[in-house]
């Protein structure tokens, strides 16, 4: 786990770097974290959980104080992982999530599993959100939300290949 929080932190510090030697953006400058991931809950019977079938992911949202907590149910990653991450990046409005996988024995199958990502300092604004799975290289979750008329919500997307969907 620590080593989770070391590598999310030094590619967020990076990343950040990056974006402050550009000119005419605006960058918030929020701590974000990865906070934990829940292992492989596939199955072939396509049980749903949580009234979330494995048909789809979904991102549900909460503000606690300042802190803007995400959970992807139903992320898609190898089966066997060594680590799961997600980097967070802020600028302007827009709050964009790339989760990513550490593999060193990769299994011949996907799963799904649930993970959780915070920010910190968000003010109570509108924001647009891009997800991006390492699995769904042309498909990105997008969606917005506005934090002063709501603090918590959920959005799903239907999957239709595996490992959401009949191959």
């Amino acid at each position: 786990m620590r080593n989770i929080k070391i590598i999310l932190f030094l590619a967020t510090a990076i990343v950040l770097s990056m974006f402050t030697s550009c000119e005419n953006k605006e960058e918030n400058v929020q701590e974000s974290s990865f906070n934990y991931y829940e292992g492989c809950k596939y199955s072939k019977s396509g049980v749903s959980i949580d009234s979330i079938t494995s048909k789809q992911t979904c991102i549900q949202y909460f503000m606690d104080g300042n802190t803007l907590i995400f959970k992807h149910i139903n992320a898609g990653f190898n089966c066997t992982p060594d680590n799961v991450f997600a980097e967070i990046r802020i600028s302007n409005n827009l709050i964009i999530i790339e989760e990513s996988q550490e593999l060193t024995t990769p299994s011949d199958c996907k799963c799904l599993f649930d993970i959780e990502m915070q920010i910190t300092n968000v003010e109570k604004d509108a924001y647009t959100i891009k997800i991006f799975e390492p699995y769904q290289l042309n498909q990105m979750i997008e969606f917005n939300i506005d934090l002063s008329a709501n603090t918590t919500g959920t959005y799903c997307v239907d999957r239709t290949d595996y490992p959401w969907g009949e191959n």
